[in-house]
């Protein structure tokens, strides 16, 4: 019987942490989602680049999250984290676009982070 409450509290904790991890998950995607159809829509991109464009992008948010959640850092050292994330993603950006797509990229991601924040 032991073994058996043991067993359900284990699953329990197993569920609740898989479950953290897919809503942080779900936040990076989300934010990805809203500024890769900002970027197709403002740069025409086929479906095979806005998905190439996407994933980068949830990569780099989800790398931002895990690196700054719950870290209590300034606002410095935060800065120092988003842009060395954004620099992995310009690079990975830069195997499918020319430099200056991935500049443009970059911008209308920026811009859909503002709109974003404007509409709350």
């Amino acid at each position: 019987m032991n073994f058996i409450k043991k067993s359900i509290l284990v699953i329990l904790l197993l569920s609740i942490s898989i479950s953290a991890f897919a809503q942080k998950e779900s936040v990076a995607e989300k934010r990805a989602t809203i500024a890769t159809d900002y970027i197709a829509e403002k740069m025409n991109l086929d479906a095979d680049k806005k998905s190439f464009v996407h994933e980068v992008l949830v990569e780099k948010f989800q790398s931002n999250m895990a690196q700054t959640k719950g870290k209590n850092l300034t606002s410095d050292e935060k800065k120092v984290i988003f842009k060395g994330s954004n620099g992995i993603a310009m690079k990975k950006l830069g195997e499918k676009f020319t430099k200056e797509e991935v500049k443009q990229i970059n911008k209308y991601q920026l811009e859909a982070h503002k709109i974003k924040a404007k509409k709350k």
